[in-house]
């Protein structure tokens, strides 16, 4: 599987630990199982226990392209993925200036030996799409307020220690472009609806334009409710960093509150994050709704994502000014 999943994972884990505490622990049990909440990268769940009778749950998340399920193999674009992302995310990032996200235990980044893993802290918490109270919305709103006040101002560091997605003009065409040849496959023979898609891109060109004046930040990349943990205590802890980029931080916003909300339920939650422009606002959702539309030909997205992605671009393109 990797090098941690090896006879010698509990060495290396108490050396990592024994690096982070400062002290001297052993492991004498640790016990492992598939998770059943994996996505598209194989997880492992991890309890631990120590010497001195601490226990530790943890999960290791693998990141190699061998470890993606099937359907990910079949789906996810080539051009998104770097295994060193989300592993580099946790070394350089993550952590002290991002409260609330999982402690990172051990990592490899091995290029030569395709061996790209990360040994996490395993949050107990429910998923944000599993949870209605308005104000847990409204917290996770404010958490990624803070993290793009935090990282704005340093992105050339950012750059400098992290493969991270640029959004850019270019970028955002692209995903229009792959939407619409997609679309084009599946919707041939519906010449008015066709019509509707080559007026949705010559829309889009706004949507372009807008993003591309505003300021740049971290961006989690997929800050949907799913990839989202609320622990008891109201912790809020991101999770699954792989699309990490810079861009404008509305986009993570528009990720946020995509799918099925009335205006004002979006107003509610927004409120959290302050100095949001409604037009910005709009460019960034239309420009989720296209990426979705483009992500793969022939593609059903995850129960949690399904939504008429194409309706809502056309609705938001008409909003469009």
């Amino acid at each position: 599987m990797s090098t941690i999943a090896t006879a010698s994972s509990s060495t290396r884990l108490a050396s990592a630990l024994r690096t982070q505490w400062q002290r001297e622990v052993r492991v004498v049990a640790c016990q492992r199982r598939p998770s059943i909440y994996r996505s598209s990268f194989a997880l492992e769940e991890w309890d631990v226990r120590l010497d001195d009778g601490t226990t530790l749950a943890l999960i290791l998340k693998r990141l190699d392209w061998s470890s993606l399920s099937p359907e990910a193999h079949a789906a996810k674009p080539d051009f998104l993925y770097s295994p060193r992302r989300e592993v580099e995310m946790y070394r350089q990032l993550l952590g002290v200036d991002t409260p609330g996200t999982a402690m990172c235990y051990d990592s490899a980044a091995e290029q030569a030996a395709g061996v790209y893993w990360l040994l996490l802290e395993r949050v107990s918490g429910a998923p944000l799409c599993d949870i209605g109270e308005i104000s847990s919305w409204q917290k996770v709103a404010s958490w990624v307020a803070a993290m793009h006040a935090r990282f704005g101002r340093d992105l050339e560091r950012l750059r400098a220690h992290v493969p991270l997605i640029e959004h850019s003009p270019a970028y955002y065409r692209r995903w229009m472009t792959r939407a619409r040849a997609f679309l084009r496959t599946s919707l041939r023979s519906n010449l008015a609806t066709m019509a509707r898609i080559e007026w949705l891109a010559k829309r889009h060109r706004l949507a372009v334009e807008r993003l591309s004046e505003l300021p740049h930040t971290l961006l989690h990349g997929e800050y949907y409710p799913s990839n989202i943990l609320i622990g008891s205590d109201e912790r809020v802890c991101p999770i699954d960093w792989e699309l990490a980029a810079i861009g404008p931080g509305v986009l993570d916003l528009a990720a946020l509150v995509s799918g099925n909300w009335s205006d004002l339920q979006r107003d509610q939650i927004l409120s959290a994050y302050p100095g949001i422009d409604r037009a910005d606002l709009l460019a960034a959702r239309l420009q989720v709704a296209v990426q979705w539309l483009g992500w793969a030909p022939h593609w059903t997205p995850p129960r949690e994502h399904q939504h008429d992605w194409l309706s809502e671009a056309l609705e938001l393109a008409e909003r469009m000014t």
